[in-house]
């Protein structure tokens, strides 16, 4: 089926939205015919998702990345045909690779298999050699060229048994910019997470790279990303833990995985080189490795179009154009118009016809015989013929012999809407509930639970204070002496992007208490680890809802992924 265009962009006709990450949407389009490719993968940055202060930066950023993936010479990388040299259109044009991601090969192998977590051992092995081959002669370019993103849905395998690195550091130039989901940053090594820019030096991204491939081997053999939490504090945390055990994991490529993905950068290898050394035991040639691939490609039926299902496919969902994507021209001709015009003119006409002659049938086989008989002679008189209008027609289907659903509706009656329902109010009553709900709950000075919850508090004004973990505390007075009903929505507070400084706080005496920095509500509950704060000298406060004011301390935060240790007393 031939999807229609979405519009047009630098001569690209948009045909299907592929997916949607953080501030760029990919859209399958159809290249114009000087082009080398026909069907390519556009990469567009949407300016209209940044606020206007930060979209020339953001642009300029995201189209040098493209450039430098442009002019690079890599093999095994997905090929670059255009990069647009428009601000104020920025887009990517990648040639479109067929087959599947590594993301895709593993939800492949678990319906094939229900009983696999991840991928067996020797496609791992070969997979992931393919990748640190490809990292290799990135790395070796001249420039360097460092992905500084490698995840599973940058790696496809393709029908050939091919293994393709997409998107060589052009997501990566976006990384602190805008609100992104933090599942983006689950193979990144904990030096880009607490990295101000994205690239930091040649050495520094192929050392990136080195366990970004650690963490893609994890996925494949585990079916999940080695670090999973809801902040971004908190994937730094974890990342200096020790990695989880793996069952029936070989020797070989536990080490290499331990190796990759240590979280000081020197203790990793010193290579991309050394790390394809690393995942192959040194009893496969290149071509075995190549022969376990090409059976997994067989064997999961991993084709270059996807296979067309039997059923009725459900009308695909409408995606609106960018909105500097111009609509796309019509491609017929004036004359192949007409005839089409032509055409459907004539079909309606058969159709009418038909139509006519049906309706001519049917009331020729209803009509008693003896009444179209004496209607057709000519000058008879007609007396026993019922009248068509009071003719009794039998139910044609099913759908006509059922009874009337409104005969026992009387019609005489105007419907009259019933009073709405008004909330209920109990003299001296709180009736506390939150979107979302879990949200503390203090009440001049007490915590009285959780909402939703109803409190008996007696009349006059009560000062209430609602807390909850990621999102702005919520402060007010509210009379209860007639009864009192509030369902406020909290504001949640977006994770600020890694600045290169943390701190631990910690609390003597209640916990829980909403933490402040620099008189910004940061949305965290105290004790937090791992809070992401700028560098320098910082005011850490927490509102005590018991005392209706704030305990601060002011201290000199570092730069480095060691958090700077925070004591308040309540």
């Amino acid at each position: 089926m031939r999807v229609s265009s979405l519009g047009r962009i630098a001569g690209y006709d948009l045909r299907e939205l592929l997916g949607s990450s953080g501030l760029t949407e990919t859209y399958r389009a159809r290249a114009p015919h000087t082009a080398s490719v026909r069907s390519v993968a556009l990469k567009l940055l949407r300016l209209d998702w940044l606020p206007e202060e930060a979209r020339e930066a953001a642009a300029v950023k995201f189209l040098a990345a493209g450039h430098r993936a442009l002019a690079a010479t890599v093999g095994g990388m997905g090929r670059i045909v255009e990069v647009s040299d428009d601000p104020a259109q920025p887009f990517v044009a990648t040639e479109l690779v067929p087959g599947v991601d590594m993301q895709g090969l593993v939800q492949l192998a678990r319906r094939r298999d229900e009983t696999a977590v991840g991928l067996a051992a020797p496609l791992v092995e070969a997979l992931c050699g393919q990748v640190a081959r490809i990292l290799t002669s990135a790395h070796e370019a001249n420039p360097p060229l460092p992905h500084l993103g490698l995840r599973p849905s940058s790696v496809r395998v393709t029908p050939a048994a091919g293994v393709v690195v997409v998107d060589f550091g052009v997501a990566a130039s976006l990384r602190g910019l805008g609100e992104q989901r933090i599942s983006s940053w689950y193979f990144l090594p904990p030096e880009l997470l607490v990295a101000e820019e994205p690239s930091a030096g040649a050495h520094a991204g192929q050392t990136a790279d080195l366990y970004s491939l650690g963490a893609l081997l994890f996925f494949l053999l585990s079916g999940r990303p080695p670090l999973e939490a809801s902040t971004l504090a908190q994937l730094v945390e974890q990342a200096w833990e020790p990695l989880p055990a793996l069952p029936s994991m070989p020797e070989h490529l536990t080490g290499a995985m331990r190796r990759l993905m240590a979280p000081d950068p020197g203790k990793r290898p010193a290579s991309a080189r050394e790390a394809a050394e690393l995942l192959t035991s040194g009893t496969l040639s290149a071509q075995e490795r190549r022969d376990i691939i090409a059976g997994a490609v067989r064997a999961l039926g991993i084709t270059a179009r996807p296979k067309k299902t039997t059923g009725p496919a459900a009308a695909p969902a409408a995606v609106p154009p960018p909105p500097f994507a111009k609509p796309a021209p019509a491609k017929r001709s004036a004359r192949r118009s007409q005839w089409r015009w032509r055409l459907s003119l004539a079909g309606v006409t058969l159709v009418g016809l038909a139509a006519g002659f049906g309706g001519l049938w049917a009331y020729r086989a209803r009509v008693p015989v003896d009444f179209v008989e004496k209607e057709s002679a000519p000058g008879a008189r007609v007396e026993s013929a019922q009248p068509l209008n009071t003719m009794e027609i039998p139910p044609t289907s099913e759908l006509g012999a059922r009874t009337n659903l409104d005969a026992d509706v009387p019609s005489d009656r105007v419907y009259v809407p019933a009073p709405k329902r008004k909330l209920p109010r109990v003299p001296g009553h709180l009736d506390i509930d939150t979107v979302p709900t879990g949200a503390d709950v203090w009440v001049d000075g007490v915590l009285r639970g959780t909402t939703p919850v109803d409190l008996t508090l007696g009349p006059g004004g009560h000062r209430v204070v609602l807390l909850k973990e990621g999102f702005r505390m919520h402060k007010d007075v509210y009379d209860t002496t007639d009864g009192e009903w509030i369902r406020p929505h909290l504001r949640a507070v977006v994770e600020p992007p890694s600045s290169g400084a943390f701190v631990n706080v910690y609390c003597r005496g209640t916990s829980r208490l909403p933490i402040f920095v620099d008189e910004e509500d940061t949305g965290h509950l105290c004790p937090v680890k791992m809070l992401p704060v700028l560098p320098g000298q910082r005011k850490i406060a927490v509102f005590v809802p018991a005392r209706r004011d704030f305990v601060s301390n002011e201290v000199l935060v570092r730069s480095g992924p060691k958090p700077q240790s925070v004591t308040l007393q309540d």
